[in-house]
């Protein structure tokens, strides 16, 4: 199951999210049809890549046609809407919230410009609402790289937009060929 821990990674991000987003209240704006993060086109490790695209073929055909049209944003992204929320990837589920950047990104906390617009002067974001995106990233370059020995797969990044074309299939053939 070349899945497991991408989905148990998945379970702990959804878990802090939601208790992150508690926490913050109404600072936090990020609502349906918000989609200015969406706005433009980025690349996912190939176990969330091939965790959409299983997911991808699963979706009304047209649906599946509309995320196939060429755009400027991102591919999935329909009439304001994230059209594979469920199964959006990792940079999805945080983005926005409160992060930490990793040294060659910057520094200091950073997040979305529409949230805390309208904090008191003494406001201070809780420790445990700041999330360390250097350990998120090591640990799903980590799953990423489990799920390329375990399939035998080489890309370790890929375009949202090529996702639609992937075929999950060949996860079961390169299991197979492996055994």
């Amino acid at each position: 199951m070349p899945f497991r821990y991408y989905i148990q990674l998945k379970d702990q991000i959804d878990r802090w999210v939601s208790a992150t987003t508690a926490l913050l209240g109404k600072h936090v704006v990020c609502r349906r049809k918000c989609d200015a993060c969406c706005q433009k086109q980025f690349s996912v490790s190939a176990v969330e890549a091939y965790a959409i695209a299983g997911n991808f073929r699963t979706l009304p055909a047209e649906v599946q046609i509309d995320v196939r049209r060429p755009k400027e944003s991102c591919a999935f992204l329909l009439d304001g809407e994230c059209s594979i929320y469920p199964d959006r990837p990792v940079i999805c589920r945080t983005y926005g919230l409160p992060a930490m950047l990793p040294p060659d990104q910057g520094s200091g906390v950073h997040w979305c410009e529409l949230n805390f617009t309208e904090t008191e002067s003494d406001f201070e974001l809780p420790a445990d609402t700041i999330l360390g995106l250097e350990a998120l990233n090591i640990k799903l370059a980590a799953i990423n790289r489990l799920f390329l020995e375990e399939t035998g797969l080489d890309r370790v990044r890929i375009e949202m937009r090529e996702i639609p074309n992937l075929d999950p299939g060949v996860l079961e053939s390169s299991s197979k060929a492996r055994e």
